[in-house]
């Protein structure tokens, strides 16, 4: 059995047992239109052609962490919608420069902020940090934006006495069409679904 055969029965006896679909990662040397082809066909999220640069299979095992985070009701309305960027123990100059701008965008979310002006304030080229921001997180600055903005907004969501373009405004969306066709993307849901299905009975949690 080779690993597209083992994800067509993974995929078949999960589905026969009602369960939730694993997330699947490929790693190979098969460079065919056809292979990655039937591998998007049976829901892999992530293809990596070899030689693999780690920096590129670091962040697909986020994005996938994130993925499986994003499933579970609580963790949508609380702290971990998507794990944010801790830096590691005895953090060097590349982590510093991250956590700064992980700062910044924490800090001025709601009226935007640019890699640009970020790379200014942290005193170095807006090309190296976008480089090392997504290497260290998993994300494009911009994309790590959007999830601070996301995740903020679904834990207004969960207090009933804030409409819903209340909130896009609140996290830097003027246009709450926009704001919920991007919460949608993140979420699978809708502002107004994701109220319904997951503010029910959950709290949100607070920063910690």
């Amino acid at each position: 059995m080779d690993g597209l055969a083992f994800i067509d029965a993974l995929v078949s006896r999960c589905r026969d047992a009602g369960r939730p679909l694993p997330e699947f990662l490929i790693l190979s040397g098969y460079t065919e239109f056809e292979y990655a082809r039937t591998a998007l066909r049976l829901g892999v999220s992530e293809y990596l052609l070899k030689p693999v640069d780690d920096a590129d299979l670091r962040s697909a095992l986020i994005r996938a962490r994130d993925r499986i985070l994003a499933r579970s009701p609580r963790e949508r309305t609380g702290k971990a919608l998507f794990a944010e960027y801790a830096p590691p123990a005895g953090a060097d100059r590349v982590a510093g420069y991250v956590e700064g701008a992980v700062r910044i965008l924490k800090e001025r979310f709601i009226c935007g902020v640019s890699i640009e002006s970020a790379a200014a304030e942290l005193g170095v080229s807006a090309g190296h940090l976008s480089r090392l921001f997504r290497q260290e997180t998993g994300y494009t600055f911009t994309d790590y934006l959007m999830m601070i903005r996301v995740k903020r907004a679904a834990e207004l969501l969960c207090d009933p006495t804030v409409r819903i373009y209340e909130v896009a405004d609140l996290v830097g969306y003027s246009d709450a069409r926009y704001f919920g066709q991007v919460f949608r993307k993140v979420t699978g849901m809708t502002p107004k679904e994701f109220r319904d299905d997951s503010c029910r009975t959950e709290r949100p949690i607070g920063p910690e």
